[in-house]
């Protein structure tokens, strides 16, 4: 909400960074301002977005939210090997996503999509439909909706860095519901390695989010802060 509510400025010394100082309200503040654990999560989004981050954490003391209240993620899943994976909608996800189901030897396999509108998520829901009548194995599917609420788009940032941290946390969480060390994100070579499409742009135009170094600090972070393997 921060990043896309804070405006880049152009005139700013590089005409890109910005300084985001935030307090924050969670249930265990403590561990959260512990040193090594505020400091990775402040380089990673610093990182990701070329900006400087100043997190502090106090207590909230407010009713639960509802991720609080929710028990489960998804159906329960029984025994057998499980593969989960991020699934965008787009076609190198969905290519990807197909190839490694008739590969894996995984046999059931749990599909955590981000959401931002019902258009893009009646595509996810549409394509995992698909994967299920083709391919003939359990196929679950997170559909996870997320939004602004109010503000005017002109007045929100159009680079949204911040979103692939928001990808890999609910990838994260919902591996580490299902008991799995690994989560899995298809992804074409270009969007990886975060080069440029055209001649028109350049490296601050270019998202982060697949960055192998992003990836790894991002897996070393959530394994910090919640004692889960997940990479």
């Amino acid at each position: 909400m921060a990043d896309r509510r804070a405006l880049r400025d152009l005139y700013s010394p590089n005409g890109w960074s910005r300084h985001f100082k935030l307090s924050l309200s969670v249930r265990s503040p403590d561990r959260w301002n512990d040193q090594a654990i505020k400091s990775r999560l402040e380089q990673l989004l610093s990182f990701l977005t070329e900006d400087t981050w100043s997190l502090s954490f106090v207590l909230r003391n407010e009713g639960k939210r509802s991720s609080e209240i929710q028990q489960h993620l998804f159906a329960e899943i029984g025994d057998g090997t499980v593969a989960i994976s991020l699934f965008s909608g787009g076609l190198d996800s969905l290519a990807g996503t197909a190839t490694a189901i008739q590969k894996s030897k995984a046999q059931k396999f749990v599909l955590v999509s981000a959401s931002p509108n019902p258009r893009q998520r009646y595509g996810q829901q549409e394509q995992a439909k698909l994967l299920r009548q083709n391919l003939g194995l359990p196929i679950w599917h997170v559909c996870v909706p997320f939004g602004l609420h109010g503000g005017a788009q002109y007045a929100q940032e159009p680079s949204r860095r911040t979103r692939g941290l928001l990808f890999i946390v609910l990838g994260a969480v919902t591996a580490i519901s299902g008991h799995v060390p690994t989560l899995s994100i298809y992804e074409n070579g270009w969007g990886a390695l975060n080069l440029p499409y055209d001649d028109s742009q350049i490296g601050t135009d270019n998202t982060r989010a697949l960055n192998p170094r992003f990836l790894r600090q991002a897996g070393q972070f959530i394994q910090s802060i919640t004692e889960h393997e997940c990479c």
